[in-house]
């Protein structure tokens, strides 16, 4: 149609040479263009006129045979518009049961030419070419949102602003972030398979331990079980500088700690076969009693100046005791064994004594006890259920009651 385009209605009349379209008039053009007639043939063609059928001179024809620009723009015709039946294309936003009118309207029914198609077009949100008010889509309210949605944002915010004090005060989860219960009691074990509770299919000693504290203090206790079977003091010392045992003992005031046992491990068959006497395990028991101080050294700097509770128990034996002991060991093996037993259970008593913990002694209710073979496992090397019931009432005995809750003095 030249340089006049249809625009939802209204044609744009577009000048060439100008950095934004013309002004925009209404669409008044009659959609079936009359064809031209010439009054030479041999000159240019003049203005297109209609034929007018079975008009006279002075006398204006009918409507629907009149040139458009001369009939008034109330009587001027619609395509469709004399059809008693609703036209058969609607366009988009279009409601039913509403009039035509006699312009092409955005939003009302379209008419169908025969032929010429009036497709409305995709303009986007903001830009009105028809000086028409652009209406910018709904926004989205809070209350239309579904309870799946709204519960995403609220944990992403929540999460975002957990991540944000994390990074400023360290922490690293939400328990050192939110304050504890008042007077609940974090317990954390520290240890080897004796902690561990290994070979015996039952609950060990620390979980023992803490059901005891709560029916005694009538408070929440948790405990946190890291023992590691074959663990030894170096390796203890290793496991403290780990993110989850540090975690733990940061928030524990109450530390259970056996450890030493493995050191000799090494030295096993020349102690327990008689042919090794008290040096042969000098370095280790060196290493030993240096490695218990470093350990309670560490264990004081994660809690600070929190008040804490730190528990460390000996051993019956570093090795296998019992009726096992009595068919592998010989008699010389067995005194060598309980001797370097001895030693290890005053290192640690020692360790515990210069540095603000507390000694607590197996070796005697063990030793004194009816039948040792009773309170140990298959292996004779771990306690069973009768032998970790025994070391959590030991343990409880030594448990000050109340919890202390004073700062500890002293480094």
């Amino acid at each position: 149609m030249g340089r006049r385009r249809i625009l939802d209605g209204r044609h744009l009349f577009h000048r060439p040479g100008r950095r934004a379209p013309g002004r925009v008039r209404p669409f008044r053009r009659h959609l079936r263009r009359p064809r031209a007639l010439y009054h030479h043939a041999g000159r240019e063609p003049a203005r297109p006129v209609r034929r007018r059928r079975g008009a006279r001179e002075g006398q204006r024809s009918a409507a629907r045979d009149a040139c458009p620009w001369q009939v008034p723009r109330s009587e001027r015709p619609v395509p469709d518009q004399h059809r008693r039946t609703a036209p058969s294309a609607r366009g988009r936003g279009a409601v039913r049961g509403r009039s035509q009118g006699r312009y092409l309207v955005p939003g009302r029914d379209l008419p169908r030419h025969p032929r010429v198609a009036v497709r409305r077009a995709r303009v986007r949100v903001g830009l009105s070419l028809a000086r028409e008010p652009a209406r910018p889509p709904p926004a989205r309210r809070e209350p239309h949102q579904t309870g799946v949605i709204h519960t995403l944002r609220r944990l992403a915010s929540g999460l975002l602003v957990l991540a944000f004090v994390s990074a400023v005060t360290g922490a690293d989860t939400v328990g050192e972030l939110l304050p504890s219960t008042p007077g609940q009691v974090r317990v954390v074990a520290l240890g080897d398979s004796v902690t561990s509770g290994s070979n015996c299919d039952c609950a060990a000693f620390p979980q023992l331990y803490g059901d005891l504290l709560h029916n005694r203090s009538a408070v929440p206790v948790t405990v946190d079980n890291q023992g590691v079977a074959g663990l030894d003091s170096t390796g203890l010392l290793q496991q403290l500088s780990q993110r989850d045992v540090e975690r733990s003992t940061k928030a524990a005031n109450v530390v259970l700690l056996t450890i030493g046992a493995n050191d000799f491990g090494d030295h096993h068959d020349d102690v327990t076969s008689g042919q090794c006497s008290g040096d042969c395990v000098s370095d280790e028991y060196e290493q030993l009693t240096a490695n218990l101080g470093r350990i309670l050294s560490r264990i004081h700097a994660l809690r600070g100046d929190r008040p804490t509770t730190i528990l460390m128990t000996g051993y019956w034996n570093v090795f296998k005791d019992g009726a096992v002991a009595e068919q592998q060991y010989t008699p010389s093996g067995r005194i060598a064994s309980d001797q370097l037993t001895v030693r290890t259970n005053n290192a640690i008593a020692a360790a515990a004594s210069a540095d603000d913990a507390t000694y607590v002694d197996i070796y005697t209710p063990f030793e004194d006890s009816a039948d040792i073979t009773a309170l140990l496992a298959s292996d004779g090397d771990h306690p069973n259920a009768a032998g970790h019931a025994l070391i959590a009432r030991l343990l409880l005995a030594a448990t000050p009651n109340p919890l202390p809750t004073s700062p500890r003095q002293g480094g």
